[in-house]
């Protein structure tokens, strides 16, 4: 049965690879069966993909054209982002509307990712903890499937994404002094804005801010990123003091977001969570401190074989990174609130009473992901093997021989992974 099933997948790639040949795979996404999810064309004005790919990202390209199942849109300016993975085989992009507008139906906006998770096997990752974020946390990112084509040549299944931002159509922070910070030890020399820790490596950047007014004389922006500066600095002299109050440390921050941004991080054993694509935000200078919200997990959820990466379901994570890791590159938050016993305390209660139940529902996700988006895989595959990813990307990926067989590791791995906080967190103690 199993070599009956590998001919009929190999017919099938091949029959697929005659129609992209041929041209047979058009424009239209809905003359051909085969295609379920919603098509994105992007037709790009007076410049070449690879162009595009030959510059660093970040390069705005303007007046392109962007339909949406039949939707048109002019002016649309296009930009490579990513670090890493825009050394991949394929590429991910951010797009800027005319005017702010819905996508998938998702909230409206003017700017938004289309993320290629090449690096992710079964393509589903990010997808996945965004919407295991979405029903613990007060914001998420939202992410839909399509597929993307530009000038005509199909791309593939990408996750279109919105950005983080505290805009009324993302965050929607109220306060004009709100800040989103990012701690990154990895990229932070790109950012003008930024500061160290005095107690780890941590380096907070300035992600965005709801004052639109950086580098500007009296900048309001500028003001709250300072204030934000001196509030982490009394907040780190706290939690790294030997003998920790959790008293003045708990009166500092939003417990329950450190808590659920806690869990979804070392549940996923996410391989950023404390070194890049960790973010924060303040809305304004009289709150606390909120963790979030999530980004990232294309390299999480045991995609490494290499277990310092993430990729053992049975030991802790997060609150060991170093350790873990075996590098001083990390923030170590997370490891200093895990030494006290009222922190522990609150992670164990939302685990019980919140976090097991929407972890549980993983793999349901996964098989509605899988129903999903299965036709638009299977060419994508056929494009994109899922073999050739371990050569491309780093972190010594688990290798799979096609793409169903990477969503049901992943699976698999979730249950292993709930398996572990059941008897971590689900006795009395």
């Amino acid at each position: 049965m199993k070599l009956k099933k590998h001919i009929r997948r190999l017919l099938l790639i091949n029959a697929i690879l005659i129609f992209i040949c041929a041209g047979l795979i058009t424009r239209d996404s809905s003359e051909d069966p085969e295609m379920d999810l919603p098509a994105i064309h992007i037709f790009l004005n007076d410049c070449t993909l690879e162009e595009i790919h030959d510059g660093a990202t970040g390069i705005p390209y303007e007046g392109n054209t962007l339909d949406l199942d039949g939707k048109e849109y002019t002016n649309v300016r296009v930009k490579g982002r990513g670090n890493s993975s825009w050394k991949m085989p394929r590429r991910s992009y951010q797009i800027k509307l005319p005017s702010r507008d819905s996508m998938l139906g998702m909230p409206p906006a003017k700017k938004w990712l289309l993320i290629a998770n090449y690096a992710d096997a079964s393509m589903m990752r990010n997808k996945l903890m965004y919407d295991l974020a979405g029903q613990m946390m007060d914001f998420a990112p939202q992410a839909e499937f399509a597929d993307v084509w530009i000038d005509d040549e199909y791309k593939g299944t990408y996750l279109v994404c919105q950005r983080l931002a505290t805009g009324k159509t993302s965050m929607n922070l109220k306060s004009e002094e709100g800040i989103l910070a990012e701690v990154d030890t990895f990229y932070w020399y790109d950012t003008e804005y930024r500061f160290s820790s005095e107690y780890s490596p941590a380096v907070f950047t300035l992600k965005d801010a709801c004052a639109d007014d950086l580098g500007k004389e009296d900048s309001i922006a500028e003001k709250s990123f300072a204030d934000f500066e001196n509030y982490v600095r009394r907040f780190e002299d706290l939690l790294y003091a030997e003998d920790k109050d959790w008293d003045q440390i708990s009166s500092m921050i939003d417990v329950d977001s450190f808590v659920a941004f806690y869990l979804l991080e070392e549940f996923s054993e996410n391989p950023d969570s404390c070194r890049t694509s960790l973010y924060m935000y303040q809305d304004g200078p009289n709150d606390v401190l909120h963790m979030g919200p999530v980004w990232d997990f294309d390299k999480a959820l045991g995609y490494a074989q290499k277990k310092k990466y993430g990729g053992d379901p049975k030991r802790d994570y997060v609150s060991q990174i170093q350790e873990y890791m075996g590098t001083e590159k990390d923030c170590t938050w997370y490891m200093e609130l895990m030494k006290i016993p009222e922190f522990q305390d609150a992670v164990q209660e939302c685990y019980q009473t919140t976090a097991r139940d929407v972890f549980l529902t993983s793999e349901q996700l996964i098989e509605d992901y899988r129903h999903r988006i299965a036709k638009s895989a299977e060419y994508t595959e056929s494009i994109w093997p899922v073999a050739e990813i371990a050569e491309n990307c780093g972190h010594d990926p688990v290798q799979f021989s096609c793409w169903n067989d990477a969503v049901d590791y992943l699976k698999n791995w979730t249950k292993k992974r709930i398996q572990y906080f059941d008897q971590k967190w689900m006795s009395s103690n």
